[in-house]
């Protein structure tokens, strides 16, 4: 957005203290100064929970943003998704929830051209939705990114309280057809969790995962992996933060075979390791993407949660560093995006807890990097 040469960062500022029901803010990805700034609309609640960035022409900048608590009369929580270009900015579409309490807007990715318009589509989750007698069963909209028609709607079965939808994943392209794939998962609250695999180019079911244990939050978070197995075909990373009573596992899954191939697991305390996840970026300069792991639950002393960041390498499952959280800092680690490339390849870390050390009291985003040689808010 600022012509640096660096990608910048689009990020949700919810209940911020200038738009109470939410907006949306461009961080440089270089300086971590805010670009601008969009709010959400009169009947927005949760503006921002969720967002997605929409691949686009180079004269425009397609954010997707999730509203999950908006209401329309008779249909209360019902959500909205509303396709944002912020090179305007302007509201280009909107479109709210048919349901209500369905919380459309809860998730939101981006996916491959399903309409051939040259624009990739939005995949949004409205989890709590309830057809039937199958109470919060919960589905995902695939919607159009020119007009915000909905393409196809897809459910986890109907399962009661499976809140399908509660979590959307972008991959990349897993079955090498050159075309970018799409998950979504049911992690919710305390339950095992279960991810399902889609075709970026039919939307059909591609494969499906179960958690291991009660309470785990299987598929919370994941990410795509180079090729671990060999078999020409990129591999997943899928995380259950909620494992070991709190201890967190991430898992690399063979996306041809659905095997376990590494298994990294969190500190023997409640880290919520896993929590978020990012990819794609080369941390110790050895030509080989490594992985991202947030735990923003670890606690540093008895009476603080400050939140830590785990870089690994997926080669051989080492620890290549540890980033705490700055004193003050709640939750670093909460989520996590890549930003840069090479020597200026850095990440994005939301700390959405309490900050008591600045004068105001909130949430931050932190940039660190290997080039940085510290932490900046």
């Amino acid at each position: 957005m600022d012509d640096d040469g660096v990608q910048d960062v689009v990020v949700g500022d919810v209940a911020g203290e200038a738009d109470p029901d939410g907006s949306i803010c461009i961080l440089s990805g270089r300086t971590g100064k805010e670009i601008l700034r969009y709010p959400g609309g009169p009947e927005d609640r949760g503006f921002g929970v969720a967002l997605a960035v929409v691949p686009s022409g180079a004269d425009r900048r397609l954010v997707a943003v999730g509203s999950p608590f908006y209401d329309q009369p008779g249909l209360k929580n019902c959500g909205r998704l509303a396709l944002i270009d912020m090179s305007g900015p302007r509201e280009v579409w909107s479109l709210a929830g048919d349901s209500p309490g369905s919380c459309l807007g809860l998730s939101v990715a981006s996916t491959s051209d399903f309409d051939g318009d040259g624009v990739d589509e939005i995949v949004a989750g409205a989890p709590l939705t309830t057809r039937g007698t199958s109470w919060q069963s919960g589905e995902a909209f695939v919607v159009s990114s020119k007009d915000g028609t909905i393409i196809n709607r897809l459910d986890g079965g109907h399962r009661e309280k499976g809140r399908f939808g509660n979590r959307l994943l972008e991959l990349g392209d897993v079955d090498g057809d050159g075309i970018r794939e799409f998950a979504i998962s049911s992690a919710f609250a305390f339950m095992r969790g279960t991810v399902w695999v889609f075709s970026g180019r039919t939307m059909a079911e591609m494969r499906k995962w179960e958690g291991q244990e009660e309470a785990e939050q299987f598929g919370f978070s994941a990410v795509e992996c180079p090729d671990m197995d060999g078999d020409g075909l990129r591999d997943v990373a899928i995380a259950s933060p909620l494992a070991g009573n709190g201890s967190g596992v991430v898992r690399v899954l063979s996306t041809r075979s659905g095997h376990t191939l590494r298994e990294l697991r969190g500190p023997p305390r409640n880290a919520w390791f896993g929590w978020s996840l990012c990819g794609g970026i080369d941390w110790d300069g050895d030509g080989k993407e490594d992985l991202v792991v947030g735990a923003p639950n670890l606690e540093h002393t008895v009476d603080e949660t400050r939140g830590s960041l785990f870089i690994y390498s997926l080669e051989n499952g080492a620890c290549l560093a540890r980033i705490d959280a700055p004193t003050g800092v709640g939750w670093f680690g909460y989520s996590v995006v890549s930003c840069g490339s090479g020597t200026e390849a850095r990440l994005a870390v939301g700390a959405p807890g309490e900050i008591t050390r600045m004068p105001r009291r909130g949430a931050a985003v932190f940039l660190v990097g290997p080039s940085l040689g510290d932490v900046r808010r």
